[in-house]
């Protein structure tokens, strides 16, 4: 499950490379990226190194989106 999970994430995460570009880095929190599996699994199938973060920064991804969306980033 968490791997077909990881190629679904792969699949909407190479798709937003096409529309931003490549990102800097990738941070991965909530309550999923406690476990170290999921981040090992994850970071597999994006081939990409994860950085673990405990900090709420959700709402500024989803931010920075909408600003990109919307011309304004």
């Amino acid at each position: 499950v968490l791997e077909g999970t990881a190629f679904a994430v792969r699949e909407i995460f190479d798709q937003v490379v096409g529309w931003t570009g490549e990102p800097r880095r990738l941070r991965l929190t909530g309550s999923g990226a406690r476990s170290p599996l999921w981040r090992e699994i994850l970071a597999g199938v994006l081939e990409r190194p994860l950085e673990y973060s405990d900090a709420a920064v959700e709402g500024r991804g989803a931010a920075i989106f909408l600003a990109v969306a919307l011309g304004i980033h």
